[in-house]
């Protein structure tokens, strides 16, 4: 009997670790900012044994930040796209 909860407890871990890798590769997705940053505070995590609340702040700001940049280029190259639209329009 014992056996049985020594092999379903093996089971379950697996499960969650499977799904724990699953909802990781689905949440970075292709990002290279994403999962250098998974990768940092995976190291300092293990390195540490214990979560850090202050990198755990500092990579969310970092994650904002690099969205921000992103997200000022692709408005830079939609109005720059504009600009040229509406100087074909006018020439007509």
């Amino acid at each position: 009997m014992e056996a049985l909860f020594y092999g379903i407890g093996a089971a379950v871990i697996a499960i969650i670790a499977r799904s724990a890798y699953k909802l990781t590769k689905l949440t970075l997705a292709r990002s290279v900012v994403l999962w250098s940053i998974f990768a940092v505070m995976a190291l300092t995590t293990a390195w540490a044994q214990r979560e850090i609340i202050s990198l755990f702040v500092l990579a969310r700001r970092c994650v904002c930040a690099c969205d921000t940049c992103a997200d000022r280029r692709v408005d830079s190259r939609d109005r720059a796209r504009d600009v040229s639209d509406s100087g074909a329009v006018e020439s007509l």
